[in-house]
């Protein structure tokens, strides 16, 4: 019984992880499709990244 439950939860995670995948390909898709449409949206994103880095590196 105990290997048969464990087997039934490995295969819940990897079902679960498949899914996460999934929809990360998903976003990325969506990204894309975003960028290609609006090039500009990539180089706003570097800046905010860039914003985000200065900020994390900021003494308190």
């Amino acid at each position: 019984m105990a290997k048969q439950a464990e087997a039934e939860r490995d295969k819940l995670a990897k079902i679960i992880s498949a899914e996460g995948e999934f929809l990360s390909a998903q976003k990325l898709g969506d990204t894309a499709d975003i960028i290609a449409a609006h090039p500009i949206a990539l180089q706003l994103r570097n800046l905010q990244v860039l914003l985000e880095i200065a900020v994390s590196k900021t003494p308190p």
